[in-house]
């Protein structure tokens, strides 16, 4: 049923040919994302349709994340189920999901952004196994985040030391790419809500800090330029309450006059980047991405109203 707020005819954006389009087009992931997000949905279909996509070790393969279609788990793949989580507020570290996700990170160590495996599979060129960027904490160092907010025992005790080691890197490095970053907020905002005596070794406002300073660095603030792949304001701000929504609100509504110049006839919005291999799979996969879209472009104007 349409939600009768996407009917505004004072919005920028035709949510209505947005929403039409995920209903032709959607995976049930992002269509059960939708419908929790903005058409009051329970979060318990989004948790199912994400058991989908877990294995039976705990971790998450399966193409979760639309440019890697390795089946087998991967760090990848729980830091996006993670992220899913949060968007829709799921707090419940009880839930089976979450306790055999937490089980994985607790016994696949490190945290790492590729496996030798992926290249057996469908994938973009950016998921080839790299070791050098394996030494990096993209995803680890939300995932340290996420297990240091939920995690117990080994798994607690894991999420504390990539943390430490994530922080030392960030302060010391010159330069971090933009996706990292936001690893880095994902679990700055992770320790902001943990319990205290969790997080009380770490100086949060120097770590916001030192996280600004690199969003400042990354960040593209020319619009004419958001048309390619670039650092936008909204890979940095997720939801009303993003720590960093007062440094960026400018750019950000802005932003959405630019995703309302640029939505296309059918609804949705064009992909910036390609595969260049894997032809008919990336078919597939930029579908599914357009589809993620609609629902990142739907949570920015929710942050920016």
């Amino acid at each position: 049923m349409t939600n009768n707020a996407l009917l505004d005819a004072n919005q920028p954006i035709d949510w209505v040919a947005a929403r039409t389009y995920l209903y032709r087009n959607a995976r049930p992931l992002e269509l059960a994302r939708w419908q929790c997000l903005v058409e009051s949905g329970p979060p318990e279909s989004v948790l199912d349709v994400l058991a989908e996509y877990q294995n039976a070790d705990g971790g998450f393969g399966h193409a979760i994340e639309p440019d890697c279609w390795n089946p087998n788990s991967t760090h990848l793949g729980v830091s996006h189920a993670t992220r899913i989580l949060s968007e829709i507020g799921w707090d419940d570290a009880s839930h089976p999901l979450v306790t055999k996700l937490m089980g994985f990170l607790t016994e696949s160590r490190p945290w790492v952004w590729s496996i030798p495996s992926n290249g057996d599979h469908p994938h973009a060129p950016w998921w080839n196994y790299n070791p050098a960027a394996n030494a990096h904490f993209n995803p680890a160092a939300g995932l340290a985040g996420f297990m240091i907010r939920y995690g117990t025992g080994e798994g607690l005790a894991a999420g504390l030391t990539v943390a430490r080691d994530a922080i030392a890197a960030l302060t010391a490095r010159s330069e971090v790419d933009y996706h990292e970053i936001g690893c880095y907020i994902v679990m700055y905002e992770h320790l902001l809500v943990a319990a205290p005596d969790r997080v009380a070794e770490f100086d949060l406002p120097a770590l916001r800090a030192a996280i600004w300073r690199h969003i400042d660095q990354a960040l593209e603030r020319d619009p004419a330029e958001w048309a390619g792949y670039v650092a936008y304001p909204s890979n940095f701000v997720w939801h009303p309450a993003s720590t960093f929504l007062p440094e960026l609100r400018d750019l950000l509504a802005a932003q959405v006059d630019m995703l309302a110049a640029a939505q296309q006839p059918d609804g949705a919005w064009p992909i910036t980047w390609s595969w260049g291999a894997y032809l008919e799979e990336w078919a597939v996969a930029r579908n599914w991405w357009r589809s993620h879209a609609i629902i990142e472009t739907r949570r920015l104007t929710q942050t920016t109203a």
